[in-house]
């Protein structure tokens, strides 16, 4: 059974739940209770997984920024100390990044 969403997963398991309540009355609360304790359990196994994601994306778009002002200081250098070079390997940076949009449409498209 695939689960859209938590939502669907809790009511799926007190659904569940009920059906053993209604078909074993006397271990209908033991296992409402384990459903709904493993329900809590997934939730929250989820949501800590949420926070850490959060704390890597956010350490990694520090790091790009980093990197983009570097990669912007370092093309500062070159186009000062050698421009016609510089300018050259802008051209291959600039038809590479051509490729990888083309190649991102197809993706998106």
């Amino acid at each position: 059974m695939i689960f859209q969403t938590w939502e669907s997963l809790r009511a799926d398991a007190r659904k569940a739940a009920q059906l053993m309540a209604d078909s074993l009355p006397h271990w209908a609360p033991w296992h409402r209770a384990q459903w709904e304790k493993s329900v809590q359990e997934l939730h929250q196994a989820r949501s800590e997984l949420d926070e850490n994601t959060e704390r890597i994306m956010d350490a990694i778009e520090a790091q790009r920024a980093l990197n983009n002002k570097h990669f912007m200081q370092m093309w500062r250098l070159a186009f000062k100390h050698a421009p016609e070079e510089a300018r050259e390997i802008q051209r291959l940076i600039r038809q590479g990044d051509l490729k990888i949009a083309e190649l991102n449409k197809q993706l998106c498209d």
